[in-house]
């Protein structure tokens, strides 16, 4: 039988293991497309423990038309100064953006792109940056608190982790900020070869494991309730 701990013995190992410094390097050294963004970024996230969030999907308008014949909705450049990039732009399913530090602002691997490398950016941007607004769904703690109890909304009246509209208007990105800068190349191939892919994979894995470990673990407790642990359920079906 495959148990929770089973499933996540044989999921998570090769995903969980923490980012070192050679690996930082390694996205580092993929991503950077500039001489201008110095690897300052890395030793400084390392020691604080800063929140990450990362927003990778763009707004749904048009899908069917390539990046740059939507430009008053995607994140673009604006303009070039010597602090940094300006950028415009939204960008969608930036999950639990109003608790986080920084943002990761880039593209997601199936998206349709277009050859205008103003749009071929990727970026990290603090939350608290000016021109950086957020349009959140309702908190779900607030919604089960004012509908129910958390007995009615065990999880969700604990754990809030909201998806939101993220919006930069006229936004400064410090060079050191920069990760890929009017590189259509990189922007396609990051996930895959610059290391994203390993590590976001641990958050899809270790979600659905703690799920499955609540799922199991009530299952068990019902079957206990009823004293058939070892009968298959369908053995007591009624005919």
């Amino acid at each position: 039988m495959v148990t929770p701990e089973l499933w996540l013995e044989w999921a998570v190992p090769q995903t969980t293991k923490p980012l070192s410094v050679a690996h930082w390097a390694r996205i580092r050294a993929f991503t950077v497309s500039s001489s201008r963004t110095p690897v300052t970024g890395i030793p400084r996230i390392q020691e604080t423990g800063l929140y990450f969030n990362h927003a990778i999907v763009n707004p749904p308008i048009d899908r069917h038309l390539p990046t740059d014949k939507v430009k008053d909705v995607y994140i673009k450049l604006e303009k070039e100064t010597d602090a940094g990039i300006i950028v415009s732009g939204a960008k969608v399913v930036a999950t639990n953006s109003a608790l986080t530090h920084y943002n990761m602002i880039g593209f997601g691997s199936a998206q349709v792109m277009g050859e205008n490398p103003d749009f071929a950016l990727m970026f990290v941007a603090p939350m608290d940056a000016d021109g950086v607004k957020l349009i959140s769904r309702a908190s779900y703690e607030m919604v089960a608190g004012a509908t129910g109890s958390p007995y009615d909304y065990p999880l969700s009246s604990r754990f809030d982790e909201n998806d939101a509209i993220l919006v930069m208007d006229n936004v400064l990105i410090p060079w050191e900020n920069v990760l890929i800068y009017r590189d259509f190349d990189r922007c396609r191939r990051w996930t895959m070869e610059g290391g994203f892919c390993p590590y976001v994979s641990a958050a899809s894995l270790c979600a659905p494991g703690s799920e499955t470990r609540l799922h199991y673990g009530t299952a068990e407790k019902i079957t206990r309730m009823y004293r058939h642990p070892g009968v298959p359920w369908c053995a007591g079906r009624s005919r």
